[in-house]
């Protein structure tokens, strides 16, 4: 399945209000909603530079609601607080029943110090709320293209245009992907590349040993991405914090 980018972050979220904002997923033209019965969902967030924070929604978890056609984010106030100011990466990641768990949109969002505690007149009335309203991504089979919708009538509409097919529309590099060569020099960072060596099939038509032979980018999800945290063992966490190690490696 498609994996695509928002082209501006959502939000601002409030750390003093409630957090709400759904993702629906639409395939074809016109779209049909792409059915998410027996399916679950997460979404992992890794915030942009210092203080490093991180923290995932999931349907499993808490703080995502399953919808028919994708999930909605749901966090209340009182958890909000806990939120460090800031703009996070995320990954929204569709888990199906057969135990796939499929990368669907990439994008930021922005959480902001809440303005309850401000004086009178500041921050230009009243407090802003926390809903971000629906973000309808459609997969059209027919044309590569991807529209986003956030606001809903809620808050001010942004149409934002994704890559679709798993392909940024300037360079052709796989959306979410990281240079081969940021890759291992993140592993030789946290000291695990010879393990990862050693553990590279030495079958030449192994697809994790032809995108490592090849320097191919690799993309959070991808065989070789899936070959790298089967050999270190790493959780899906962990792999996060690879990708984002890697990327400071640019």
């Amino acid at each position: 399945m498609s994996v695509g980018r928002l082209a501006a972050p959502l939000g601002p979220f409030m750390t003093d209000a409630d957090w709400l904002q759904d993702f629906l997923f639409y395939a074809g033209s016109p779209g049909v909603p792409l059915s998410w019965a027996d399916c679950a969902g997460s979404i992992a967030f890794v915030r942009r530079g210092l203080p490093s924070s991180r923290f995932e929604l999931s349907t499993a978890g808490g703080g995502l609601l399953l919808l028919s056609n994708g999930v909605g984010i749901r966090v209340a106030a009182a958890d909000m607080a806990a939120r460090v100011p800031g703009t996070y990466d995320f990954e929204l990641r569709r888990h199906e029943d057969g135990g796939d768990v499929v990368a669907l949109l990439l994008g930021s969002v922005t959480i902001a110090a809440g303005l309850s505690g401000a004086p009178p007149g500041v921050g230009g009335g009243a407090v802003p709320g926390g809903s971000g309203g629906v973000v309808q991504v459609t997969l059209a089979a027919a044309t590569p293209s991807i529209t986003v919708v956030a606001g809903g009538g809620l808050t001010p509409s942004l149409v934002a245009a994704l890559a679709l097919s798993g392909f940024a529309a300037a360079d052709g590099t796989p959306t979410g992907a990281v240079p081969a060569h940021a890759l291992r020099l993140a592993l030789a960072a946290q000291g695990r590349l010879q393990e990862v060596l050693a553990e590279l099939p030495a079958d030449q038509a192994d697809p994790a040993t032809i995108r490592w032979l090849a320097a191919a980018p690799v993309t959070p999800g991808d065989a070789l991405a899936g070959f790298v945290a089967a050999a270190l063992g790493f959780s899906t966490g962990e792999m996060d914090d690879l990708f984002a190690l890697a990327r400071d490696q640019l």
